[in-house]
C-alpha cells in the first residue's frame, strides 16, 4: 500500500480509481482495517490504495475536511 505524501499527490490519485484510508492512532476502527487493507488490495486491484494517518501532514487533513 502506498503512502501519500503530498496534496499534489492526492490531487493526481483522486483523478482515477482510489482507495483512500486515512488513519489516527486513537482510531479503533482504523486499527483494525488497517492489517486487512493489503488482502483487500490484492483481491480487487482496480485502482490505487493509499494510506495517510491525517496528523503526519496537516495540509492534506485541512484540505479532506474542506471538501
Amino acid at each position: 500500500m502506498k503512502q501519500l505524501e503530498s496534496v499534489e499527490a492526492f490531487e493526481q490519485l483522486k483523478q482515477g480509481k482510489t482507495v483512500f484510508m486515512f488513519t489516527a492512532d486513537w482510531c479503533v476502527d482504523c486499527r483494525f482495517i488497517a492489517p486487512r487493507l493489503p488482502e483487500l488490495e490484492e483481491k480487487h486491484p482496480v485502482g490505487s490504495y493509499v494510506s495517510k494517518d491525517r496528523k503526519t501532514i496537516e495540509q492534506i487533513s485541512e484540505f479532506i475536511t474542506n471538501i
